[in-house]
């Protein structure tokens, strides 16, 4: 409506006229235009209202409401042919809504598919808004065998030009699903709508993720991280996040994994595979945080799991005077101060010094021991400095001591645990040697 229209009624064979007609100008015998032997002629065509193609299709400069209606054309085949073929028209002028395709409620913005969590018994409607003809709509199961219809209330409001079409359901989950796909189609007149169906990706109220308790996963950054949901044949499949582990979750990926199904990623780097596995190739400190997921398998059974992803960043222990990969000797006297660090690493670890042999423990003591750490965003630097003490009457001439500053504590398997030096006692001087 309100632009230029074009009734395709084109007769391929050759022919000598044909003749338009309104529905009261036909019973009148009162003509619309004519194209006769390739003259156009008519009031219709006169007034520039209408024209009419070399093939024999009707064109309207501006269609309005006026043109819904039946049209009737005559062909002729020659000049003498006194039994014209007749063809009754039927117009129908279309209005495509703003919004070209099924809205569902609480998801307005959202234009093909859509995550919400659903309660038993409530209702869900979609509609489509300002169309014209009406359009036809019905609510839908999809599964992965097939789709079947569910009980739905329709309605249509306005009495034209234009229409709103609305259509409500109540669903409720049935045993042990966690996961269903409504799907809410439309029937329309060809052209009018961007795509005919809207599917709500729905969860049931009975899931709640933030209440589980988390596994945790260890990931090294700059290594790939794969996280995997369930080991059954997963049918329907949702990935949330809780970015700063504070249980709020968002969607980053979501997925039907059967035939004529559909994959969604709301968070571009995740990638999730046809198992439903949710993959990053390249991890970093960004991706840590829990991740939730709510699967189905194509028995209708759900499962849900959480995991806690923590992104280590693997370090050694260093002594504070001597560089990474150098030998070192650094002279002290009985009594002192001596540093250990780590730096770069993630998590926070804690650092230890200690005799590497328990049988020469008595030899040295290590008192005010004092743990510094500095935040450097994404990883850490850890300072260990203490009080030392060699009891001089206990080490022999030439005696050579070593100590180890290491990594104590959780998970230490990720990290390059332990730094060794050796203490020599000789002419009055204690010497530390490093190699690292």
């Amino acid at each position: 409506m309100g632009r230029r229209g074009v009734v395709d009624c084109s007769f391929h064979e050759q022919f000598y006229g044909v003749v338009w007609y309104t529905a009261n100008g036909y019973e009148e015998k009162e003509s619309l235009l004519r194209l006769i032997d390739g003259e156009k002629e008519g009031d219709g065509y006169s007034s520039g209202d209408f024209d009419i193609l070399l093939d024999g299709s009707l064109v309207i400069a501006n269609v309005t409401l006026q043109h819904d209606q039946i049209f009737y054309v005559l062909k002729f085949a020659s000049e003498s042919d006194v039994d014209p073929f007749l063809q009754e028209v039927r117009i129908i002028v279309t209005v495509r809504p703003a919004l070209a395709y099924p809205i569902v409620s609480q998801c307005e913005n959202i234009n093909k598919t859509c995550f919400k969590q659903l309660y038993p018994g409530k209702k869900v409607s979609c509609f489509v808004k300002d169309a014209r003809p009406a359009v036809s709509l019905a609510w839908m199961i999809r599964t992965a065998e097939e789709d079947v219809n569910i009980p739905s209330v329709t309605s249509v409001v306005g009495d034209g030009p234009l229409f709103t079409s609305i259509a409500t359901t109540s669903y409720t989950f049935p045993y042990s699903s966690l996961l269903s796909l409504l799907v809410c189609e439309a029937k329309s007149v060809p052209g009018m709508l961007l795509h005919n169906e809207t599917v709500v990706f729905i969860e049931s109220s009975e899931v709640n993720i933030s209440s589980l308790k988390p596994l945790k996963k260890y990931v090294g950054r700059g290594s790939r991280m794969e996280l995997r949901c369930s080991e059954d044949t997963i049918s329907l499949i949702v990935w949330q996040k809780s970015w700063e582990r504070e249980g709020i979750f968002e969607i980053i990926a979501l997925a039907a994994l059967f035939d004529g199904g559909f994959s969604l990623k709301y968070v571009e780097e995740y990638q999730l595979s046809k198992d439903g596995i949710l993959a990053v190739p390249l991890v970093d400190v960004r991706h840590e945080g829990l991740y939730g997921c709510v699967s189905q398998n194509h028995n209708n059974v759900g499962n849900m799991i959480v995991f806690d992803v923590i992104v280590y960043v693997t370090a050694y222990p260093t002594f504070h005077g001597c560089q990474k990969n150098q030998r070192c000797v650094l002279e002290g006297e009985k009594e002192g101060r001596i540093t250990c660090s780590v730096k770069g690493v993630r998590p926070i670890v804690n650092l230890e010094l200690e005799t590497l042999n328990e049988k020469d423990s008595s030899l040295i003591t290590f008192t005010n021991k004092e743990v510094t750490i500095s935040d450097n965003t994404n990883t850490y630097d850890v300072y260990l400095t203490s009080k030392y003490h060699v009891n001089e009457l206990d080490v022999k001439p030439n005696q050579i001591l070593p100590i180890t500053c290491k990594i104590v504590g959780p998970n230490i398997e990720f990290f390059k645990a332990q730094t060794t030096f050796n203490l020599s006692f000789a002419f009055g001087k204690f010497s530390f040697f490093y190699q690292n």
